[in-house]
């Protein structure tokens, strides 16, 4: 759902002619910061302007750089740089020359935390004049966007092509249950939770329940801005549910050709269960450092220190060849560093 709900605290429509420039973008300037003056702590942004009739001229761009100027020198909200505005719009692949809706704009406010948008158009009077449209918008809405999406399917597969005993060979009829389901929750302040399930169930014709993957997974994510536009930590837990590897006896005496991989005794078989995992994973992130070039950010995974190992990659319930047990990854954090011109 995207967000459209907005209010216009402010409304200016003046003539500038070239000789009393300064003066008009200082009237405009004030008309509409007068709703905003005491805002000291919000955040506010001057988008581009652009001709009423869509063509594509730098004009928009001198004005809307005028007025901010002007707006700064009035002082009130916190207005977001230039280089921030001009990243948020291409990340929306917004365009510098096109119109701007109202959504639109609140769309751009969003990516950089701005309460306050001054959106305009221009138009000629066909006397060397220039007619400036200028609204002022506040996003009114605390939940940002809210999205939640369901899926379910079933798949059925014939002659799937498996490896048996060290062979290729087709299995019987395999069917699929998949279902799924996802939620993501945008707060004011860019702030962002996320929510996701997942369940799967398969079973063939000759070997039954697949029993060799979760049939469940759950994952949370949460992402909170500590400095708007500067500084974000996020967090992400992954449940994922228990699950059966079918293991045979390995022959300690015969050495495979194949890494990782142990040559198994024709003995009974016996299902290893492998215990549910629950991965905690936070991390940092420092971005638009040094004027928007330079991001830093760290990672830690497995903080819970979970235990496990990965199941074999084939499901024989009559294996020759056996695969050596793979432990999984323990506590381990990563630092990044980027920089962009």
């Amino acid at each position: 759902m995207r967000e459209s709900r907005h209010r216009v605290l402010g409304l200016a429509l003046l003539l500038i002619a070239p000789a009393a420039q300064a003066d008009v973008y200082d009237k405009l300037a004030k008309k509409l910061v007068d709703p905003i003056a005491s805002k000291k702590k919000e955040r506010a942004a001057v988008l581009p302007f652009s001709y009423a009739d869509g063509r594509s001229s730098p004009g928009g761009r001198i004005v809307s750089e005028a007025l901010a100027t002007a707006i700064a020198e009035q002082g009130g909200a916190v207005l977001v740089e230039r280089s921030q505005i001009e990243s948020a719009m291409k990340e929306i692949s917004l365009s510098f020359t096109g119109m701007i809706s109202s959504s639109t704009a609140l769309q751009a406010g969003r990516v950089v935390g701005a309460r306050y948008l001054v959106v305009g158009t221009l138009a000629d009077d066909g006397e060397k004049k220039v007619e400036v449209n200028a609204r002022l918008l506040r996003r009114v809405r605390r939940v940002r966007e809210l999205g939640v999406r369901a899926d379910y399917s079933y798949t059925v597969l014939d002659h799937n092509i498996i490896v048996a005993d060290g062979r290729y060979k087709n299995s019987g009829r395999r069917g699929i249950h998949n279902a799924e389901l996802l939620a993501k929750l945008y707060l004011e302040g860019d702030h962002a939770l996320s929510a996701s399930a997942t369940y799967i169930e398969i079973a063939s014709r000759d070997r039954g329940l697949f029993r060799a993957l979760p049939t469940y997974w759950l994952s949370i994510g949460a992402v909170f801005s500590l400095i708007q536009n500067r500084l974000d930590v996020n967090a992400n837990i992954l449940i994922t549910g228990a699950l059966d590897d079918p293991n045979r006896v390995v022959d300690p005496s015969v050495t495979s050709t194949l890494p990782g991989v142990r040559e198994a005794y024709n003995v009974d078989l016996a299902f290893d269960r492998v215990a549910p995992v629950a991965l905690l994973q936070l991390g940092l992130r420092a971005k638009n450092l040094f004027g928007g070039h330079v991001e830093l950010a760290g990672n830690c995974y497995n903080l819970l220190d979970q235990r496990f190992h990965y199941q074999d990659a084939f499901y024989e319930l009559s294996p020759r060849l056996e695969q050596v047990s793979i432990p999984g990854e323990g506590i381990s954090c990563f630092v990044h560093a980027g920089a962009r011109y």
